[in-house]
């Protein structure tokens, strides 16, 4: 077969005319094209297909990984250097590499890392290690396809029953009766040949009668004991969280792992010691614990440092410092469980960063309210706290608009000032035409609005 190569020029065309050309026709890709294609943001769902390429440099495995589709497909290549892995674990989409017919273990790592859907369907073996890692392989819920491989050493299938997304084996047909009771606790949906597939099926049986029992009580203490258990029988009770009144730090942290970027919920705990809260606040994803009753201040300040929504609407009281604590969680934080707040606590809060829901929230001074007012980002509150704390909005608003003017004005030369001042009052006796005009003429010299 002759060599084709996907030029820069070709890319661009291909972005150009809005993606319609084929791509699986070219052999290989230089550099500056990958490039080109990394810039190219297809939609969520559409797919960057490069099936005819028989290799890939380091550099452009580099470019590739930056592409925001749905997918990358590059199944015509057969081997890629540890580094190409590398960069491609990188990828924010779907990766397709099916022409891969050997895994280093370097590489295997590497795919650990990858948050996306992973299909390496000639790859007919892997070492204990290498399954290790992919079992890592990362966001719960996206599809693992290993269906080249025909046979798995029982570490192997132990390592893969710990992978969250679905996991397809359809390849698989010798297997030690250990591997298969491995593989029935798998944690996600697994597509097996049928033959295997029944006697996972009929493993699955006994392990749900084992979760029925595990579950009994509604009521579990986690620890390092008893969590990985927890986690593999999860899926027949899907209702299990709940369950979940104390934990360790242990626990914390297989909890928080196994959710990866996803929400965490645990509105069972009544309570959260200061390391198991420090594990937690670690979590990627949302975090809900809406069952804690008492919120310390070691607790506030801990927890302020995780990044995404925080929800502990079950407090009813909250201590000025655990206020001010808290107030530098930048994600959005709920607290409806609260009635009152002090003045002091209303003023930290008001400063938080990221959206703040206090819809439980009956009773507030009128310096609270006022505090609460000064806030910029999102506020919720109920009817009747909203309609008390539109007024201080307003004023408050209203000096940040001021504000906002003199800063313009301070840096305005004094001609400059006198063609601002002057074009405000002609925008109030303009038409409509003239209004854009000078609305335009605003924006263009950075004079925010003229009105």
């Amino acid at each position: 077969m002759s060599e084709k190569i996907l030029t820069k020029e070709i890319a661009e065309l291909f972005i150009a005319d809005d993606y319609s050309d084929d791509l699986t026709e070219f052999t290989k890709i230089d550099d500056d094209a990958a490039e080109s294609l990394s810039r190219f943001n297809g939609g969520n769902g559409e797919c960057l297909a490069l099936d005819g390429l028989t290799e890939l440099s380091d550099a452009a495995a580099g470019s590739l990984s930056k592409y925001q589709g749905g997918r990358v497909t590059l199944n015509g290549i057969s081997k890629l250097t540890d580094a190409a892995f590398e960069y491609l674990s990188n990828a924010q989409v779907s990766l397709e590499l099916d022409g891969i017919r050997e895994l280093s273990d370097s590489a295997a790592n590497s795919l650990s890392k990858h948050e996306g859907g992973l299909s390496l369907l000639s790859l007919y073996e892997i070492s204990d290690f290498a399954a290790k890692c992919l079992a890592r392989h990362k966001d719960r819920g996206w599809t693992l396809r290993l269906n080249g491989i025909v046979t798995l050493s029982d570490e192997a299938a132990e390592s893969l029953s710990k992978h969250n997304g679905m996991l397809c084996l359809y390849g698989l047909k010798n297997l030690s009766e250990d591997a298969v009771e491995s593989l029935s606790r798998h944690r996600g949906s697994i597509e097996l040949d049928k033959k295997l597939e029944e006697k996972v099926e009929n493993l699955q049986v006994s392990h749900s009668k084992e979760a029925d029992e595990f579950f009994c009580n509604k009521s579990i203490t986690l620890n390092d004991k008893n969590v990985e258990k927890f986690l593999d029988l999860l899926k027949y009770d899907f209702c299990a969280f709940d369950y979940v009144k104390e934990i360790d730090v242990v626990a914390a942290g297989s909890l928080s792992d196994f959710r990866k970027n996803d929400y965490l919920e645990l509105n069972g705990l009544k309570e959260l010691s200061d390391s198991a809260a420090e594990i937690l606040s670690k979590h990627k994803g949302d975090l809900y614990l809406n069952g804690l009753e008492e919120l310390s201040d070691d607790v506030a300040a801990t927890l302020s440092s995780h990044n995404n929504e925080l929800r502990l609407s079950g407090i009813t009281e909250l201590s000025d410092t655990a206020a001010k604590n808290i107030s530098r969680h930048v994600g959005a934080l709920r607290l409806n469980g609260l009635k009152t707040l002090s003045d002091n606590a209303a003023e930290n809060l008001s400063m938080k960063e990221g959206r703040l829901s206090l819809l439980g929230i009956t009773q507030l001074s009128d310096n609270a309210l006022k505090n609460l007012g000064k806030r910029k980002n999102k506020l919720d509150l109920n009817q009747d706290m909203e309609a008390r704390v539109v007024p201080y909005r307003e004023a408050q608003e209203k000096i940040f608009e001021n504000q906002k003017v003199m800063e313009i004005k301070d840096r305005l030369s004094e001609k400059e000032r006198d063609q601002y001042e002057a074009l405000i009052d002609e925008y109030k006796e303009a038409d409509g035409s003239r209004k854009w005009e000078i609305y335009s003429l605003f924006g263009k010299n950075g004079w925010g609005t003229p009105y």
